[in-house]
């Protein structure tokens, strides 16, 4: 089995606990998105609030990872409620997209055969 190395090399790990007054976690967020691509954080308690006081800074970063406790604000609640409802309406909008398109492919082929009901006593005919 191979040897496991006990650094990592080029991404140090960085604990950011909020106890110290002078390198909290939103001044630490807000730098390293000025330089990461993505930024992986784990917390016991999730505030929306949190990225939101980041203002459009996060939206540099193109990946975040939130690894949280089952505990959340009332305002967070509500904001992934809202997030899981609008990804849901697009997956149905996007079901329903390719049913349609399905369906008008389905009637190409009906038209090529030749047969193609229009109304109950009307046959098309290519």
């Amino acid at each position: 089995m191979p040897k496991r190395e006990s650094h990592k090399a080029g991404s140090e790990l960085f604990i950011v606990d909020n106890s110290a007054d002078e390198w909290k976690a939103l001044r630490y967020l807000h730098d390293w998105c000025q330089l990461s691509k993505s930024i992986d954080i784990a917390t016991g308690y999730f505030e929306i609030g949190a990225l939101l006081a980041l203002g459009d800074e996060w939206q540099k970063v193109d990946h975040i990872r939130v690894l949280m406790g089952d505990e959340v604000s009332k305002r967070t609640k509500r904001a992934f409620e809202a997030g899981l409802q609008e990804i849901a309406s697009r997956l149905d909008r996007s079901i329903e997209q390719e049913k349609d398109k399905r369906s008008l492919r389905d009637l190409c082929g009906l038209r090529r055969t030749g047969l193609f009901r229009v109304a109950p006593d009307v046959v098309v005919t290519t």
